[in-house]
């Protein structure tokens, strides 16, 4: 077994602590039948994967579209543009960007700036189609990556 998955067990015994000894006791009391144990540390197993996977792919997916973000700004270097480059980024990185945009205004990037050049910059993001916007605010828009990952396959449960 890879040692990345070697903890997985162990963790999902943890986490299920009371399940993991009540299907001790009842292997116990069943005369040593333990098949009941073992569809529980398989099912255990199993959704630590799944959880795993999931893990790994929301960091590549973050990963890619930071080289996106900057591959897509190289060509760009005034001021103005790495300044809608770091918005962006600030945006990947916390996911949504209100629309109650003082606390943007904080950002270094918008010291000494006007809420109009911010307004102007989300405005050229969304023109470029790089946020997109909802009621509450922008966030990135990664269904331009998301084109390229492998198609993941439903599991029925």
């Amino acid at each position: 077994m890879p040692s990345s998955a070697a903890h997985l067990l162990s963790n999902h015994y943890n986490e299920t602590r009371n399940e993991y000894y009540r299907q001790l006791d009842t292997a116990s009391r069943n005369g040593g039948d333990i098949l009941p144990f073992i569809n529980y540390a398989v099912q255990g197993f199993v959704d630590q994967i799944r959880n795993q996977i999931k893990h790994i792919r929301t960091e590549q997916l973050r990963i890619v579209w930071i080289n996106y973000v900057h591959s897509r700004f190289k060509t760009l270097s005034s001021r103005k543009d790495r300044r809608r480059r770091d918005l962006l980024l600030h945006i990947s990185e916390f996911g949504l960007l209100h629309k109650n945009i003082i606390g943007v205004m904080a950002l270094k990037i918008y010291a000494g700036k006007t809420v109009t050049t911010l307004k102007r910059d989300i405005g050229y993001l969304r023109s470029e189609e790089l946020i997109e916007e909802t009621l509450t605010g922008y966030f990135p828009n990664l269904k331009a990556l998301t084109a390229f990952l492998p198609v993941q396959r439903r599991v029925v449960e």
